[in-house]
Order: structure tokens, then sequence, then C-alpha cells
């Protein structure tokens, strides 16, 4: 990919060996209400309160407004822990023919943080638990998107299945 795109849309060159990342959600009433992703390597603090929106080092935030998905920058990624989800081979396909970019991070919360902010236009993530789903659910809801299974139902309500987010333009065309 090109070096112009990368700083446009300021995405470094990280390995995912490099990509770590530290989060905490506040769980009330089944709820999650708050939730916190540090990325210490760029000394970046992705926060959401629920009704308060979503912030980057206290910056609002928000996904992106891309509307095609061949201009958009997909990630990928699946927690190969457990079993892998048929659907996700038809997903990398997907990416492959319709997006410019397709990334693979290696940290679900990193990839999360980047599509609040707009950083990263579709994400697809397999085989996350109901704790790492919750860092993102309200990150990205608070900053405009979806996260979703592939049926539409909260990805918070469905752990360990095919979790797709986006923009809702985008996520409605996939």
């Amino acid at each position: 990919f090109s070096s112009r795109r990368r700083h446009t849309r300021y995405i470094g060159d990280w390995s995912s060996d490099v990509c770590s990342s530290d989060l905490i959600s506040v769980e009330y009433n089944n709820e999650i209400i708050s939730t916190i992703i540090l990325d210490p390597l760029r000394d970046e603090t992705f926060f959401a309160e629920k009704g308060k929106g979503a912030f980057l080092n206290d910056k609002r935030i928000r996904v992106s407004k891309r509307n095609s998905l061949s201009k958009s920058i997909f990630s990928i990624h699946d927690d190969k822990k457990r079993k892998t989800n048929s659907h996700l081979s038809k997903i990398r396909t997907l990416a492959n023919n319709h997006s410019s970019l397709t990334r693979e991070f290696g940290s679900s919360a990193l990839s999360f943080a980047w599509l609040a902010c707009g950083k990263i236009d579709c994400l697809f993530v397999n085989n996350l638990d109901k704790n790492q789903i919750a860092c993102g659910a309200l990150l990205i809801k608070e900053a405009g998107g979806y996260l979703t299974n592939l049926k539409y139902v909260d990805a918070y309500n469905t752990p360990f299945e095919l979790v797709i987010g986006a923009n809702p333009t985008l996520h409605k065309e996939i």
C-alpha cells in the first residue's frame, strides 16, 4: 500500500507482533456503560461512555464516512485459539475483491479503536468472547458505527460468532 495512503489515514507499518493494547470495560445491569482502550506504542487512549460519545486523547472521534467498499480499508481479526468460522474465507474474498486495502493487525482491541476513529472502514472479527467484544462495542456505537453478527444482532450479545463492524452505509452494503 502506498506511503501517501498510510499517512493520510494515519496507519503505521506495525506488524501484528507489536500491536498490543490494554482494555477495560464497565458493565452495569448487563450493559456496557464505559470502556477504555490504551495503545501504549502510539500513546493513544480511546474511551467512551454510554450516551456521551467516543474519544481519542480527549478529542471526539467518529467512524469514517466512506460510502463504497471499493475505497475502504478492511481489517480482519481471527482469534485462532478457537474453532474457525466458515464465513471467514468468504470475508477474505470479499475484502480482496472490493477493498483497496486489507490488513490484519493482530489486536482486536486496536481494530475496534481504529474503526471508531476512522483509521479503518470495515472490521471483521471472529471467535471473540464477550469480554473481548465489550471493549469495542460501546466505543464503535458511540462513534456512530455498528458492530453486529451476520444476523444484525448486537455483537455483545453474540460472542464467538463472526462480527462485522462499519459505519451505517458500509454495514448495510456488507
